[in-house]
């Protein structure tokens, strides 16, 4: 019988849980992770194998490794061989079935209603136990499957030989947020990343570890990058999973520049348009030590390059509001349909044209669309229009009456031009870089 997964809403901070039983133990396993349940069947046996593997099979095309969970986790074989169930899983890019002893309910719940297992009971480093999930009348245990078929098999595992090894110091200065659930791939991923040069790094078991310490450097410091300059996070972790802390930092104005690394055993096509929904950076799958190594260098490298991100709101809404004021104060002498005329015209294609056009591609891209048509709609035209209206007319009047009478035309030609030449495409130029710089 085969199992197609529900699809949920991205950064929900929800899962789905199959529960199945193993010598009249529950247990626990991601959704996400299964592409079919089929029942038991004859197996062919491999030589020389390890003792937890039962066998291969082929039910189609592919050909499946068989792990007999029962006899891993030392607890007594099925009482009833002929009604066991396969789990047949996809994650870290491989295929492998689990042999349960039957299966029971789906169970849709939140993360939050998952507990992080305590350390010194489920074996620190070597427990296989992820999380507990509470439900009505039970608990049932979430297992680690990523350290199971390590334990089977260490080459399915993070390869920290990939890593190439990195002398270079300045690196170290490069603070690194990790969001990771399992505490074996926590040390492999802690090792890996020193190797890299990478030595600064904040540890975290869960995504609502990660964000308290985020929330704390917000509430401490301005300049976010000198703490944390980048986060990696797994999917699956109790409490908050990856998509809701990718979710939450795009969110907050203060940390939405932050680049996110996704690092999960669960990254194929959906996962994959999950993590670009909710404002991925990058997404590798976690075998991929190497490639998140080199990722990581090219992401903190872009985030360099258009740091300082700035919203084109701020253009808009600082520079042009001093303009109409400078143009009506510093050339009393030149006539009022000079001002209406050349001012207001130029002033908004001004801003616009003058602009670098990279930084407002770079602001296009990281503002959210509401800013951006916001910043459209705030262009000072009614500014300078209001301007032009409320110029007090006698004055304009004794202003051209009481000009000088020598040279007139040398004053509207000189003096206007350049300062309104200079109000509408000099000043927005210069305070738009102090700003981008």
């Amino acid at each position: 019988m085969k199992e197609s997964a529900i699809l949920l809403e991205t950064g929900t901070n929800e899962l789905e849980i199959l529960e199945f039983y193993i010598a009249g133990n529950s247990f626990g396993i991601n959704v996400s992770k299964i592409t079919e349940l089929m029942q038991a069947q004859e197996v062919q046996h491999m030589p020389r194998s390890n003792p937890y593997i039962e066998g291969v099979f082929q039910p189609r095309k592919e050909v499946y490794t068989i792990i007999d969970l029962a006899k891993y986790l030392g607890m007594p074989a099925s009482e009833n061989p002929e009604k066991d169930i396969y789990i047949i899983t996809n994650f870290n890019k491989m295929s492998v079935a689990f042999h349960v002893h039957s299966v029971e309910n789906i169970y849709r719940i939140s993360w939050k209603d998952i507990e992080k297992p305590n350390s010194i009971i489920y074996g620190g480093t070597e427990g296989i136990v992820t999380g507990i999930a509470k439900t009505d009348d039970r608990m049932i245990s979430i297992l680690d499957f990523e350290k199971i078929t390590y334990d089977i098999g260490p080459e399915t595992g993070i390869n920290i030989c990939e890593v190439k090894a990195y002398s270079g110091t300045e690196r170290a200065n490069t603070p690194i947020l990790v969001a990771e659930d399992s505490a074996l791939l926590r040390k492999m991923l802690l090792e890996s990343l020193h190797t890299a040069g990478y030595t600064n790094i904040i540890m975290t078991t869960n995504g609502q570890e990660a964000w308290n310490v985020l929330e704390g450097f917000k509430a401490q410091v301005e300049e976010l990058p000198k703490y944390v300059s980048c986060v990696i996070t797994d999917i699956e972790m109790p409490q908050m999973d990856g998509h809701r802390l990718t979710k939450m930092i795009r969110s907050d104005p203060q940390l939405r520049t932050l680049p996110v690394i996704i690092f999960s055993s669960l990254i194929e096509e959906n996962m994959r348009l999950k993590g670009i929904e909710v404002g991925a950076d990058a997404q590798l799958s976690k075998p991929d030590i190497g490639n998140l190594v080199d990722t990581l260098t090219e992401v903190l490298q872009a985030a360099s390059e258009n740091a300082p991100r700035e919203e084109p709101q701020d253009v808009s809404e600082d520079t042009p509001t001093e303009e109409p004021q400078d143009v009506s104060e510093d050339t009393p002498t030149e006539e009022p349909q000079d001002v209406s005329e050349d001012a207001p015209t130029e002033e908004p294609q001004a801003a616009s044209e003058n602009a670098p056009t990279e930084e407002l591609r770079d602001a296009s891209e990281s503002a959210p669309m509401e800013e951006l048509r916001d910043a459209s709609e705030s262009a000072p035209t009614e500014e300078l229009r209001d301007a032009s209206e409320s110029a007090p007319t006698e004055e304009l009047r004794d202003a051209s009456e009481n000009a000088p009478t020598e040279e007139p035309q040398d004053v509207s030609e000189d003096t206007p031009a350049e300062e309104l030449q200079t109000a509408s495409e000099n000043v927005p130029i210069e305070e738009q870089n102090e700003s981008t710089n």
